[in-house]
């Protein structure tokens, strides 16, 4: 009898460990960039590229290009989304090198694009940049 009792008083003490270990969430979790996708790809394409187009009007808009700007604008902007994507679907292994690649190419675009601006519209762009920037660092609820 006492033995049962200290059996079934085991068994029970293990069971409640083993349902707590697995309502309880894990000590380390994985990186969130490995486990969700990014905001953008994860809508449709069409989305994606309605967003970009908005996104490109309201930058035309506040840096209130000419004609001439505007389209040499949309060209250095088309020349290097082809860049961008061609290195994405290389498929690099080393995820750093690829990378590093991508952000040389954000710096050259933007400095193609500050050399067709005034220094009034460098300066709004720089602005637009960092406000860009600072929202992407933002907590998810407090993102514009």
């Amino acid at each position: 009898m006492k033995m049962t009792k200290m059996l079934l008083l085991g068994f029970s003490l293990v069971l409640t460990i083993g349902l707590q270990a697995q309502t309880e969430e894990p000590a380390t979790k994985a990186a969130p960039a490995a486990v969700e996708a990014p905001q953008m790809r994860a809508m449709p394409k069409a989305d994606r590229v309605e967003q970009r187009q908005e996104r490109r009007d309201a930058l035309v808009a506040k840096l209130n290009l000419s004609a001439e700007q505007t389209t040499q604008f949309d060209a250095i902007n088309q020349n290097y989304r082809e860049q961008m994507r061609e290195l994405r679907q290389s498929n690099g292994t080393d995820r750093k090198a690829v990378g590093q690649q991508m952000r040389t190419l954000r710096d050259a675009q933007r400095e193609e694009v500050r050399a067709i601006l005034t220094p009034e519209q460098v300066e709004i762009y720089n602005a637009e940049l960092d406000a860009a920037r600072t929202s992407r660092r933002a907590p998810k609820g407090k993102r514009r």
